[in-house]
């Protein structure tokens, strides 16, 4: 069980980095590239980026980090019972459900694009407003799910 417990908490690691630094990149440079290019220019790019291959890319991505980071901390509650990387494991693991509530906000905000005309900049904004809040938040939860899964692992015996 110790194998296979370091296998996985490993590619959890793994995928949280992946996941925390796709949405930093998101927050930190995609969404403010609106303000350069305008939001109808913005709004095309979103349709065939993020609601279309996109989609193969965040969700896939998104849900195992749920799925792998919970994993994790029951099998190290199990294995171990609370343990400095245990607390580590559940902590990630809260993280990890806090960033799908953000996500499950910022899907729907998403999809309002698919509903709203190209000409009716206002209402663009108003609803990427909201979209990119819910990035920002997912963003300030992820980078603490990655490093709580990272320092578990490190200190994992």
């Amino acid at each position: 069980m110790n194998d296979f417990f370091l296998w996985i908490a490993t590619i959890t690691t793994i995928v949280d980095a992946i996941l925390a630094g796709s949405v930093l990149d998101y927050a930190i440079k995609q969404l403010p590239a609106r303000k350069i290019i305008g939001m109808i220019a913005y709004r095309k790019y979103f349709l065939a980026s993020d609601l279309a291959n996109g989609r193969f890319w965040y969700v896939p991505l998104g849900l195992s980090a749920y799925v792998l980071n919970v994993t994790v901390a029951l099998l190290a509650y199990f294995q171990n019972g609370i343990t400095s990387s245990t607390i580590l494991f559940i902590i990630a693991a809260g993280f990890a459900l806090i960033h799908a509530f953000g996500t499950s906000q910022a899907v729907p905000a998403g999809m309002r694009f698919l509903k709203v005309k190209d000409d009716n900049e206002t209402t663009l904004n108003k609803s990427f407003d909201k979209f990119a809040r819910w990035v920002v938040f997912r963003g300030i939860v992820g980078a603490p799910m990655f490093v709580a899964m990272l320092l578990g692992l490190i200190v994992y015996r």
